[in-house]
């Protein structure tokens, strides 16, 4: 018995050993790539986790939190995926915006830290916003339309923020359509605005694959007077997403810290046991959803008089070394969901020809696998103005 426990020890001691120090070399590569994209960025390079600018924020008197994106409120239940935040009635309920008035900590990709004063509602607006009489735009998307991850003002909705009046961004870190439907559901309607520009990025037929899932957001769908009156439930929803983070907090994975990550083997086991993604059958019917829902968010923008325009954002990968089989993935249901736009009869706006024209495509993402750079937010936010004929200010 001791002679195969040690020939156990003899064979399981060097795979582990490789393990981990493939897992430290990942991790090193990591973080010294954000230090070289923070020099080609410009940024001041940041090396704190998420968690250690929330404590540095509260330390210095101000409110702070990590940005909770709704989508991470899922859990598992007995038919579907379930909220974990619930309201004081004990009923489970999705928030749609961070903790409102307060600081949300969102990400770091180009080096510094993205962060935003959430509204009184948790988004990402001024938060005079909600006191004016008329609102020219509103804005549904995921984290590409809140502003993940560039400098605070140097976003795509920021920067067409100023070339209008009155502008009104919805968007949240995951967003899928019926995210989005939901958002204009409980915010949006009530503003009537002039246009609703609706971004679709890559990932969210897989997106919907898991919002389908969830019984709440199934009802925007299949009711059309449905609401969970969200824009009354503000304290509810912060004390819920509190009390979600302060749990959170306690457990190893929020701690961020070095040590741990190397542990549990984070980046190795990501690299060997990618998420699975939706392919073939699953994701044409998931087309066909995606287009009903797209049918009924026009239907309700134009009974004030509004118009809808589906905004396709293109797929960072295919500015630098891609995989060729994700790039041409991507483009097969870039043609699929435009065609869907189209025959739902809103009007549409494709960046992809305007990014592929740029001198320096790299130039308008930190990396393959990060959000747009500042260059490549600017290039969108113009691209779009001059398509609503929006002027420069």
């Amino acid at each position: 018995m001791r002679r195969i426990v040690g020939y156990l020890f003899v064979i399981i001691l060097p795979i582990l050993a490789a393990a981990y120090a493939a897992e430290s070399y990942l991790w090193y590569l990591g973080s010294k790539s954000l230090e070289v994209i923070s020099k080609k960025s410009g940024h001041k390079y940041d090396p704190r986790s998420k968690l250690e600018v929330v404590q540095d924020l509260r330390k210095s008197g101000k409110n702070a939190a990590p940005y909770v994106p709704p989508e991470t409120l899922f859990r598992p239940g007995r038919n579907g995926l379930d909220s974990a935040l619930l309201g004081k009635d004990g009923q489970s309920m999705l928030s749609l915006g961070g903790i409102s008035k307060t600081i949300n900590v969102v990400c770091n990709e180009g080096g510094a830290w993205f962060s935003y004063m959430a509204d009184r509602y948790g988004f990402n607006n001024p938060n005079h916003v909600w006191d004016s009489d008329h609102v020219d735009i509103l804005t549904l998307g995921d984290s590409f339309t809140l502003g993940n991850c560039a400098p605070q003002g140097m976003s795509m909705v920021d920067l067409l923020r100023r070339q209008t009046d009155v502008l009104v961004n919805l968007g949240g870190g995951g967003n899928g359509p019926l995210f989005m439907l939901a958002a204009l559901r409980e915010y949006g309607a009530a503003l009537r605005p002039k246009t609703v520009l609706w971004f679709f990025y890559n990932n969210d037929i897989e997106n919907l694959n898991n919002e389908a899932r969830n019984a709440t957001l199934k009802r925007y769908l299949a009711e059309n007077d449905f609401s969970q009156s969200l824009k009354k439930r503000q304290p509810e929803i912060d004390s819920g997403l509190s009390d979600l983070i302060d749990d959170l907090s306690k457990q190893t994975n929020w701690r961020e810290r070095t040590f741990f990550r190397i542990l549990r083997l984070q980046n190795l086991r990501y690299r060997l046991f990618p998420p699975p993604q939706a392919t073939g059958q699953k994701g044409q019917s998931l087309d066909v959803e995606y287009g009903r829902i797209l049918s009924i968010a026009r239907e309700t923008v134009s009974s004030w008089g509004g118009k809808i325009v589906f905004v396709y954002l293109p797929f960072p990968p295919r500015f630098f070394a891609p995989d060729a089989q994700a790039v041409q993935a991507a483009s097969n249901r870039k043609e699929t969901i435009l065609s869907m736009a189209k025959k739902v009869g809103v009007e549409t706006i494709d960046l992809g020809p305007k990014f592929d024209s740029f001198s320096d495509p790299g130039e308008l993402a930190y990396a393959a696998s990060t959000h747009y750079s500042e260059a490549g937010y600017r290039l969108a936010a113009n691209a779009i103005a001059k398509k609503l004929g929006l002027k420069n200010r």
